[in-house]
């Protein structure tokens, strides 16, 4: 006669089996799939952000750098491209073309390298321009230009609108009390890889209307059509584009200067007209 009983680690394995329905097998795949799909974004996404905010992190480190100068220099700003004043650059050459945009000299002479003492920090980690030399690929020297407005400059967008903008010499001329003050007037941003050329940013020749105006120089896209920004209160950001597309690179190498894109739109042009400069 054979028995019925069974060992107890068989009744073990019964009831492990018998636990698991065909119904609940379906909820576990499709619960594995929804974290797949949730996490891989994510995973994808997360290099993007990374650059983003070393790049903030290198225009912050910029920023205290310019800073500490003026503290040290009787609060006199650096020019962002030569001046009859005789006010240092904060830095020189032209990185659009060689030799300038790979000779490191240009950025170890710049003033604020004494405070900063990395070449890194000039260049943002996102930036993929380079430059043939010697049968080399030479990674570009600079990523990041200094607004226009900032020390003396004979530049003729300046003078067009120097009767509402006032050009910033000293720290202590960006006033707390005036509109904009200085956590909303930039100092440094990362520039569009075909469009800089030297130090000094200027995103429009005029800052009274939009007029469907084109960019001068034009702000990177490298973070998702998002610039690397820091203020002249030392703070940093990633400022995104509402309504400029500026993406679109032409890298080479090396870069083909002036293919930027070319129209900005309103709402950019606006923000850019209240962080530029304080008003008269």
């Amino acid at each position: 006669m054979t028995s019925r009983l069974q060992s107890p680690n068989n009744k073990a394995r019964r009831s492990l089996w018998r636990a698991f329905t065909l119904i609940e097998l379906l909820v576990v795949v499709a619960v594995a799939a929804l974290l797949v799909a949730t996490a891989l974004p994510m995973q994808l996404e997360s290099p993007v952000k990374k650059r983003a905010i070393l790049c903030m992190y290198n225009c912050k480190q910029l920023a205290t750098g310019y800073l500490m100068y003026a503290l040290d220099n009787h609060d006199v700003v650096l020019a962002s491209a030569p001046n009859i004043s005789g006010v240092p650059v904060w830095v020189r050459g032209n990185v659009a073309t060689l030799p300038d945009a790979v000779e490191t000299r240009l950025i170890t002479e710049s003033p604020t390298f004494p405070y900063l003492g990395s070449q890194g920090l000039f260049r943002c980690p996102a930036d993929e321009s380079a430059f043939l030399q010697q049968g080399q690929v030479i990674p570009r020297n600079r990523s990041y230009s200094l607004n226009g407005f900032m020390g003396p400059a004979n530049n003729p967008v300046i003078e067009r609108n120097r009767d509402i903008l006032v050009s910033i010499t000293t720290l202590s001329s960006i006033r707390p009390t005036a509109a904009p003050g200085p956590s909303a007037v930039f100092l440094f941003l990362d520039e569009h890889e075909n469009s800089i050329d030297d130090a000094q940013f200027l995103p429009f020749g005029d800052f009274r209307r939009y007029g469907n105006q084109e960019w001068l120089n034009c702000p990177s896209g490298r973070h998702n059509n998002a610039s690397g920004f820091a203020f002249a209160d030392g703070h940093a950001e990633v400022h995104k584009w509402q309504d400029s597309p500026v993406t679109a690179v032409q890298l080479g190498p090396p870069p083909k200067p002036g293919s930027f894109p070319r129209q900005a739109g309103p709402t950019d042009y606006a923000w850019w007209t209240n962080h530029i400069a304080a008003f008269r």
